[in-house]
This record gives structure tokens, C-alpha cells and sequence, in this order.
């Protein structure tokens, strides 16, 4: 018994780090399926890419 507490962690800290982890890997899949499924929905209308890459290189930075 004693070996195996003396090998347990004493905080929490690296659990809660993991979940932290875990939300933002969930949070950026999520992100990811939207848009994904976003695309698959409007996959019927013609962009020219030339034109996207134009616009948003023309933005002002925020």
C-alpha cells in the first residue's frame, strides 16, 4: 500500500489539466465539423477563390 501512494499524485493539477485539454481538442473538432458540414451543405455554389483571397487581403487588421 505504501508503494502505491507514494506514487500517486498529491494534487489534482494534472487531471484538471487533461480535462482543460480534452474541452479544447472537443471545442476545435466542433469547430471543425461545423464548418465542414457547412460546406457540404452550400457545396452547389461556384466561389472563385481568386476573388476570396482578394477580399480578405484587403481587410484592415484588427
Amino acid at each position: 500500500m505504501l508503494k502505491i501512494f507514494s506514487i500517486l499524485p498529491v494534487t489534482t493539477a494534472s487531471v484538471e489539466k487533461s480535462f482543460s485539454t480534452l474541452k479544447l481538442i472537443k471545442t476545435y473538432l466542433r469547430n471543425r465539423l461545423n464548418g465542414l458540414a457547412l460546406l457540404n451543405i452550400h457545396r452547389d455554389i461556384d466561389l472563385d477563390i481568386h476573388l476570396l483571397i482578394d477580399v480578405f487581403a484587403n481587410k484592415k487588421e484588427k
